[in-house]
């Protein structure tokens, strides 16, 4: 018995008349939910795209500075260091690598643009990070 004193019948042991104001509901519901679902969904994968491409930029201008600092490094050697593993991991496309000497520090900038799952036109999703270091010198 139903607590309001009324007898309670399942859905599906109700006649198709009663049920006549629920039908198309559940179409409605995958209708409006399915594309905020994909788009959540989408917005999520394309973020860790993002966060995967910082991490490779950030990852070869440390390697890049790194031989850049050494005695002996050059521009040339943080170029190819820095394209060598951007080549590897495949996380940035247009990417440009820039090495900034001064008397005492050299600086590595990656910029570059993460991979984009669906290509919005004027969307970018420009990368860029930057390692300096203090270059080795031999002191006797």
């Amino acid at each position: 018995m139903h607590p309001l004193g009324r007898s309670y019948t399942p859905r599906h042991a109700r006649g198709a008349e009663e049920c006549a104001h629920d039908r198309g509901s559940t179409t409605v519901e995958v209708i409006v939910l399915f594309p905020l679902m994909l788009t959540l969904i989408f917005g999520i994968v394309q973020g860790a795209m993002w966060f995967h491409a910082r991490d490779a930029a950030r990852s070869a201008a440390s390697q890049a500075v790194e031989v850049a600092r050494l005695e002996g490094g050059t521009d040339a050697a943080a170029h190819q260091s820095a394209g060598q593993l951007l080549g590897q991991v495949d996380a940035l496309s247009n990417y440009q690598v820039d090495v900034t000497r001064t008397a005492q520090t050299v600086s590595v900038t990656i910029t570059g643009s993460s991979h984009m799952i669906i290509d919005f036109p004027g969307w970018d999703l420009t990368v860029e990070q930057t390692a300096t270091s203090a270059l080795e010198e031999w002191a006797p």
